[in-house]
């Protein structure tokens, strides 16, 4: 599955593009290496529980320290983040 994050700067959309491009192949290729040695070390339901709590950690990370940014223009974001407002103060009306 597919996912459009955008472009991180309207100036320069290129490091947008590099972490949207080795993103998600990286991280499948940390479960192909390690998915087999911990079916076998662990066994089935372990091995899923483990991706399950990684998952469940990731996410809570993401919520946690990622901010809203749904409806804000790139360029406020931008501008925001040049003034080094806090990340969660991001999308908020200053």
């Amino acid at each position: 599955m597919a996912t459009d994050f955008g472009d991180f700067s309207t100036e320069h959309p290129g490091p947008g593009r590099q972490y949207r491009h080795y993103g998600q192949p990286l991280s499948n290729f940390v479960v192909s290496l390690t998915f087999l040695s911990l079916l076998k070390g662990l066994g089935d339901v372990w091995t899923f529980l483990l991706y399950a709590a990684l998952s469940l950690v990731g996410l809570w990370l993401c919520s946690r320290f990622v901010p809203e940014t749904k409806g804000v223009p790139l360029e406020r974001i931008e501008r925001d983040l040049r003034l080094r407002r806090p990340l969660r103060d991001l999308g908020r009306n200053a």
